[in-house]
């Protein structure tokens, strides 16, 4: 093998000579369909697919070879960061949807609010509770298996550094450094794995919904009178039943 370099290793310029060892990550930026600049090859739903992926990789060595405990702390932490990002991918396509049908007004505070929350914050809990409450103003219903996941995975990592370092800074102010897990847990990584799969996947079909949503919107173009917008959500909400029922 060649000497390593940093210019070895990362480039700016597309390579000379392209071989299937390279890997693109990043890109220009490109309107989504909620008309939202995304990434091209890096939105928080994409995001979130990698560190599930990963996590479900991971867990799988992990029980197939019986390696180190600490593992499954890697397996929990890309677990609970697929779900963080999963959450603020469905948060801002609501809102963007929001924002389509009267294009015209800003949001409101609270609904600003929210997207700052989706932009910046890392607790699962308030995710949770805005995603959950936009769910219900669009008649999609939060699954159970989310809020179960979220949930547990918060008790343990309330702000996305507990899975990450051994110990952690306290929450009492002017304390020291504590322990991240000063008690045992046990841990069943199988059911982790169905638990954390099946919620992401259940966020995954809230985006799916949404975006179907959107273009019943950009069909019938932006709405000011409650009754389009009620049309466009039921017929969304028709289309998944149909889905249910044929799967």
């Amino acid at each position: 093998m060649d000497d390593v370099t940093s210019e070895s290793v990362f480039s700016r310029t597309k390579p000379v000579q392209w071989t299937a060892d390279v890997a693109v990550i990043g890109g220009p930026p490109c309107s989504s369909v909620e008309g939202v600049d995304e990434r091209e090859l890096e939105s928080d739903a994409d995001l979130a697919f990698a560190f599930r992926h990963a996590a479900g990789v991971i867990a799988a060595d992990w029980y197939r070879q019986r390696k180190d405990d600490s593992l499954v702390l890697v397996v929990l932490y890309n677990y609970r960061h697929a779900l963080e990002l999963g959450l603020k991918a469905v948060i801002k396509s609501m809102i963007a949807s929001l924002q389509f049908e009267e294009p015209a007004q800003k949001l409101t505070v609270e609904q600003e609010q929210v997207l700052a929350r989706a932009r910046s914050k890392h607790d699962l809990s308030l995710l949770l509770d805005d995603l959950s409450a936009l769910a219900q103003h669009f008649q999609m219903p939060l699954p159970e298996v989310v809020r179960t996941a979220c949930e547990k995975l918060h008790e343990l990592d309330p702000d996305g550094q507990w899975f990450r370092y051994a110990t952690v800074r306290s929450r009492t102010r002017g304390a020291d450094s504590v322990a991240a897990r000063p008690d045992p847990i046990y841990v069943d990584v199988p059911r982790l794995s169905q638990l954390a799969e099946t919620a992401c996947s259940a966020l995954d079909d809230l985006l799916d919904r949404t975006h179907e949503l959107q273009d019943w919107q950009t069909s019938l173009g932006p709405e000011h009178d409650q009754e389009a917008h009620r049309r466009a959500v039921l017929v969304t909400r028709q289309h998944h039943e149909d889905d249910l029922h044929q799967a």
